[in-house]
Parts: structure tokens; C-alpha cells; sequence
């Protein structure tokens, strides 16, 4: 075996630590990056099948679903816009208005309030100099809060069958989770994306930090299969139907 690939003290490769006692990052400035927020084809999925499930509840007891899956998509917007507007009012040219309020009565599916729980304001620390801010750019037309009141009272009832769900809008606490927000901006990054391999680019940071030395080993490594795209889609079809 060469020298090169022997390890040392740890599961690393020597070539690959040797040396690395020399170097203590730091941000030579701190800066905020936008970071839009786009769930993509697997969260739309979730939204058409999460409708397919409450009109299977209603019209398998004689009703008529009284709204249909835009109306739902346009409840699900409302919510995440609303979210990205409370989080970032101290952070965006003093806020911007929002529909909702966090202790707005709703009926959130609990998915959906884990997502609008993860979106929000994520400072990776003093050694990476970026705090990531969320951003929002509606695909519909966003509800009034008397629309979004209309749609809370036709959701409720249904919900109340069986499906667990979010009594408010959406949490307090304005702090996002840094894999979501991390995941979010690597997927919308393009003139500093990772392709760009632009000097300085900011997204070179959060990808060092979510993947650490042993995962960058590994990718040096063995290619680890997970799963197919229409695996995923029949997953996310199952979480909406749970």
C-alpha cells in the first residue's frame, strides 16, 4: 500500500489530513445570503395527494369537497410567504407585510408544519461568515386572510376525522433548521452555484460545512446508492396518505 493512502489516528487518509493543523478558518466579513425558497416536484406531489386523501374523505361519506387542490396550493403559499415575511421583518428594508400572522387560526397539515418550521433565519457561526435569510416568490395568487379564514373552516372538519394537523399558522421562533436552508440555497444557487466555480463564491462554505471531511472522503470514495426519483415520489405519496 502506499505511504499516501495510510491513515492516521482516524478512519482519514493521511494525504488527506496531513498538514490541515495549519489552517484556522475565519470570516474575514459576515454577510447575509438570500436564499429562495423553491420545495420543488416531490412537495407538490405531497400538496395533489394530500387532496386526493381529503376527497376520498369526504366523498366516501356522500360529501363534495367544497375547494379544490389549487385552492389548497394557494392555502399552502399563503402560509410559506407569511412565514418568510415574519422571519425576516427585522432583516429585509424593516419586513414586509404579511397575510398571516404566527397564531393565525389554520389547519396545517403536520408535514407542512415541519417545513414552515425549518424555513427561517440560519447564522452558520463565526467561522463561516453567512447567515442565510430566506426569500419567497409566490407561484399563485396569495389568499386574503379572510379567504385563508374561509379555507381554515372548510379544512377543519375533514381534518378532524383523522388527519393530524396545526391549530396556528405557523411557529414564533424565527430560527430556520440549516439542513433545509442549506439544501435550499445549493439547489437555487446559479451565478454563485456550485458550477460556477466562481472566486469567493458563498455556496462553497455551507457545502464544506454540511459535508465535513468524512463525507467529503467518502465521496472521494465508494458512490453510496440511495434511492430513484419515482422511489421518492411514492414516498412522499405515502407521507400524504399517513
Amino acid at each position: 500500500m502506499s505511504r499516501d493512502m495510510e491513515r492516521v489516528g482516524s478512519s482519514e487518509p493521511a494525504w488527506l489530513t496531513a498538514d490541515t493543523e495549519m489552517f484556522a478558518p475565519k470570516a474575514v466579513n459576515h454577510r447575509d445570503v438570500l436564499v429562495e425558497i423553491n420545495l420543488g416536484e416531490a412537495f407538490e406531489i405531497y400538496i395533489q395527494k394530500y387532496f386526493d386523501r381529503l376527497r376520498y374523505l369526504v366523498t366516501s361519506k356522500g360529501g363534495i369537497l367544497e375547494f379544490d387542490s389549487v385552492e389548497l396550493s394557494r392555502y399552502v403559499e399563503t402560509l410559506i410567504d407569511s412565514r418568510v415575511a415574519y422571519v425576516t421583518r427585522d432583516r429585509i428594508g424593516g419586513g414586509r407585510s404579511r397575510v398571516l400572522n404566527y397564531n393565525t387560526p389554520a389547519a396545517v397539515p403536520t408535514l407542512i408544519e415541519k417545513v414552515l418550521s425549518s424555513i427561517g433565519i440560519v447564522d452558520l457561526g463565526d467561522k463561516t461568515g453567512i447567515t442565510f435569510v430566506p426569500t419567497f416568490t409566490p407561484k399563485l395568487a396569495l389568499m386574503s386572510k379572510l379567504e385563508f379564514h374561509e379555507m381554515t373552516q372548510k379544512l377543519r372538519p375533514i381534518m378532524d376525522v383523522g388527519v393530524t394537523y396545526s391549530t396556528v399558522a405557523y411557529d414564533r421562533n424565527d430560527s430556520g433548521t440549516p439542513d433545509l436552508m442549506m439544501m435550499q440555497y445549493i439547489q437555487g444557487a446559479k451565478e454563485d452555484g456550485v458550477m460556477s466555480h466562481k472566486p469567493g463564491s458563498p455556496v462553497y462554505v455551507p457545502i464544506a460545512l454540511f459535508l465535513g471531511l468524512r463525507q467529503l472522503e467518502a465521496l472521494l470514495g465508494s458512490r453510496v446508492y440511495y434511492a430513484d426519483a419515482e422511489s421518492l415520489k411514492q414516498h412522499i405519496a405515502g407521507l400524504a396518505a399517513a
